[in-house]
């Protein structure tokens, strides 16, 4: 099992916790390090209201947005799993450490569109599902995240302008990828993001157009590339024993409610691209949406091996999970 959360952690935890639950018989806390108006944001949200109400406020979630209790997605799973906490948000681009079937979802242009967002976490499901119980935790629902493109301050459309480009990664494989085709990448969680802008410590950052335009990168970045580059998952996970010391109720509700939040996000995402390019053009941001074929060949073979890689780190259930896949795309 990962340890990476400190003794000192989960105890900070216990004290800033601890809830009152005299006005419901279940009183939990859900951290989320992004912020509340993101698609994961908002289902989260949908979530936990419709928990409270088809348990008649007998189960009650307390969400915090923005990194708001200190804990970082990467920090998440031990956290739930020790039960510092009950639930929590999380992505799963971050937890490579963990298990590498949580990279799935982050293995550079594998996706293309929505559908084979929802086809490779189909096929993979089982698999995730496996690693949360073997760490006392249920998964309850995911929400992908728009196609990850670059936001930067200049315009990243031939190889030449990635040159020395210092821009802020979530993961090993942007890394991995940006490094093999001359950029200067930097791996950092959300929270810091912002600072490293306005400090000069970065001058682009690979995310999608959502979490950039949620989180006002226009006030310090003027393009947008659309490459398509991964659509990582936001995952809602819950502690096991937590869950286990439900009634058949209560997790009926749960279940449920997690049933809605998914098939919500998923709906959200098909329109929210549109959105967030006309209020990014409204705030100033240019967006390259129309790539060179070559260049776009060039990054797709930066990230080949990357996607042979994780495939041997998964031994047989990768092969099973790519082949599965495969058998989709060929549809």
């Amino acid at each position: 099992m990962h340890t990476f959360v400190h003794v000192k952690l989960l105890l900070g935890l216990s004290c800033i916790l601890a809830v009152d639950a005299t006005f419901a018989e279940q009183a939990w806390d859900l951290p989320n390090e992004y912020p509340a108006t993101s698609v994961p944001g908002e289902t989260v949200e949908l979530f936990a209201r419709s928990l409270e109400s088809l348990s008649g406020n007998s189960i009650e979630i307390s969400i915090h947005h923005g990194g708001a209790l200190g804990i970082n997605s990467v920090d998440h799973f031990d956290a739930v799993s020790y039960g510092a906490v009950e639930l929590a948000s999380s992505s799963a681009a971050l937890w490579g450490g963990i298990h590498p079937v949580f990279q799935l979802s982050s293995l550079p242009f594998l996706t293309q569109s929505l559908g084979d967002v929802g086809a490779l976490y189909n096929v993979a499901k089982a698999s995730h599902e496996r690693v949360f119980r073997d760490n006392n935790q249920i998964l309850l629902f995911v929400t992908p995240w728009p196609p990850s493109g670059i936001w930067s301050n200049r315009p990243i459309d031939n190889m030449d302008s990635l040159k020395g480009l210092k821009i802020r990664t979530y993961n090993a494989f942007g890394t991995l990828a940006l490094r093999e085709v001359g950029a200067s990448p930097i791996q950092l969680s959300w929270v810091d993001v912002i600072p490293q802008l306005t400090t000069g410590g970065i001058d682009a950052v690979l995310t999608s157009a959502e979490g950039g335009s949620k989180a006002g990168f226009a006030q310090y970045l003027s393009h947008f590339t659309e490459i398509n580059f991964a659509s990582p998952l936001q995952i809602v996970h819950m502690n096991l024993d937590v869950y286990n010391s439900l009634t058949g109720e209560q997790r009926g509700w749960i279940r449920q409610a997690a049933r809605e939040s998914e098939e919500d996000g998923f709906r959200k995402l098909s329109g929210n691209i549109a959105e967030n390019y006309r209020t990014m053009r409204e705030n100033g941001v240019t967006i390259i949406d129309r790539l060179d074929p070559g260049f776009m060949n060039h990054l797709r073979k930066a990230g080949d091996p990357i996607v042979s890689e994780w495939k041997f780190s998964m031994g047989e259930s990768g092969q099973f999970i790519l082949e599965g896949y495969d058998a989709y795309s060929k549809q």
